[in-house]
């Protein structure tokens, strides 16, 4: 039994692919460096991270099976579930196997699985994209925090980069330790931890804006036609956390 270890990003996942695939390696399992899991019995074997190997890989992925092949393993990856670099490696070999029609064999116990995981990494991301709440400071940036269920910060990052391109502006996943800070047109994935921000760190115009978007919120509601319950559909309360409407 073999155990392949590779750095823990989305690049060293692929290069472990193409490794094992060139190498017409035995495969047993793919597993992130450091996680000290026992494992009796068992070689391991550490896959360094190749831009260039995982950069073919991924364009044999979008070539022989599809572009949305692809990206339901990126956000597979995002998923961080457990055994998930396993899952998608069976994937892949499908994929290869099966051609463009891949993801229509959702009989296939690993296309189903894999294409599940990734709507519940889409469908979180959706609703972030609306539930996200960017507050002033005092220097005139933006800063959202954010726990996610998923890591997907990254993809949350492209969206607004579109939307916001002319501001500074920062996404902090709270719960992982990380941020994205856009500034002069241009992307900086950052560990951060702590991030202290306080009524003293906002703007002078901060308080004015959460008073008004509160009142907004309030007077658009109908109390009579209150229903907690599809507001929580479409709001999660686990998301509350950081609503200005909410606190």
């Amino acid at each position: 039994m073999k155990v392949f270890l590779y750095d823990g990003s989305f690049e060293g996942m692929l290069s472990t692919f193409f490794h094992i695939l060139k190498c017409r390696e035995s495969f047993c399992s793919i597993e992130k460096s450091g996680l000290d899991r026992p494992v009796l019995f068992s070689e391991s074997e550490f896959i360094p991270t190749d831009n260039l190997n995982a950069e073919y890989m991924a364009k044999a992925i979008c070539s022989k099976i599809s572009v949305f092949s692809f990206q339901n393993i990126i956000y597979s990856f995002l998923s961080e579930k457990n055994r998930i670099e396993d899952l998608l490696f069976s994937y892949v070999i499908c994929g290869f196997r099966t051609g463009t029609d891949t993801d229509r064999h959702l009989s296939n116990k690993t296309v189903y699985s894999v294409n599940e995981i990734s709507r519940k990494v889409s469908f979180e991301c959706h609703k972030l994209k609306g539930l996200l709440r960017f507050s002033e400071l005092k220097d005139g940036s933006l800063y959202a925090p954010v726990e996610p269920d998923y890591n997907i910060v990254s993809i949350l990052s492209k969206h607004f980069e579109r939307r916001l391109c002319n501001e500074v502006w920062m996404i902090n996943d709270v719960k992982r330790g990380h941020a994205v800070l856009y500034r002069n047109h241009n992307l900086e994935f950052l560990e951060v931890k702590d991030i202290e921000i306080t009524k003293n760190t906002y703007s002078e115009q901060e308080s004015t804006y959460r008073q008004l978007w509160k009142a907004y919120f309030e007077s658009i509601a109908i109390r009579e036609r209150t229903n907690p319950k599809l507001q929580r559909a479409f709001m999660p309360q686990r998301y509350w956390k950081y609503l200005t409407e909410k606190n």
